[in-house]
């Protein structure tokens, strides 16, 4: 019996000790795998390079172009942007929401000299459509009219003559002008657009809403009240340097802003 329980003794520790060598050589084999796996993942890259994965990026970009079209609603001659002084008091006191019939009915815009800028002039975009629509409304010479906001103002909203009479853009004498004023809606002659529609409720009365209107008599008429103009004329005076400047003016614009 003692000879028996020292046998199996035996072989147990025999068999221990085997599964005990063949754990360890596994446990080697797993850690050889496990080391060379990471060595893989953890290579250096070389100085510089950078590994991106193209198709994944591309895939991953939407497409703009047929997600984000928009038929732009404006001429080519146009800016998207516009001119940032139609944003600013006072000329935000009207909206600059005109489209591409504007343009297409032959507006544009105009970008007034330096000098006058230097001097506080400003005749931004929202203005001059304004202006060019109601001159087209009431049959009066869109460029004249330019011209004589350049002799008159010096394209200065707030520019001030005859003793603090006369007003703005078109210099109308206050005074003289309530009934227009009265009729157009106008309050403020300092306020751009009332001064225009002001200014130009006289001239549509002067040129007698026609587009081939003696342009002369009308300035003469608007610079010296229609009175006089009518005595000079009777005199044989059918210009003044007054009509003449703006005149040749204003055939200067044309010719500018039609090129």
């Amino acid at each position: 019996m003692r000879n028996r329980r020292k046998r199996r003794v035996r072989i147990t520790t025999q068999l221990t000790r085997n599964q005990f060598i063949f754990f360890m050589v596994c446990l080697v084999v797993l850690m050889a795998v496990f080391i060379a796996g990471v060595s893989k993942e953890s290579k250096p890259q070389e100085a510089g390079e950078v590994q991106v994965d193209t198709e994944a990026v591309i895939s991953s970009i939407p497409n703009i172009e047929a997600t984000n079209k928009v038929e732009p609603s404006f001429s080519p001659e146009y800016t998207p942007y516009g001119d940032p002084n139609n944003y600013v008091y006072p000329y935000n006191t009207m909206s600059a929401d005109w489209g591409a019939e504007l343009y297409e009915s032959g507006f544009k815009y105009y970008q007034i000299p330096q000098e006058y800028i230097d001097e506080g002039g400003c005749f931004p975009e929202v203005v001059q459509a304004y202006l060019w629509c109601l001159c087209k409304e009431r049959g009066i010479n869109y460029y004249v009219v330019v011209a004589l906001i350049e002799r008159e103002s010096r394209y200065q909203w707030d520019a001030s003559g005859d003793n603090g009479n006369s007003k703005g853009y078109m210099q109308i004498y206050e005074n003289w002008h309530k009934e227009r004023m009265e009729a157009e809606g106008v309050t403020d002659l300092y306020n751009p657009y009332g001064n225009i529609r002001v200014g130009l409720n006289f001239l549509q009365e002067l040129t007698g809403g026609g587009v081939n209107a003696d342009y002369h008599y009308v300035l003469m008429s608007y610079n010296m009240g229609e009175s006089r103009a009518k005595a000079f004329y009777e005199k044989g005076i059918y210009s003044t340097e007054y009509s003449t400047g703006i005149l040749q003016r204003a055939q200067e614009l044309q010719q500018e802003l039609k090129e």
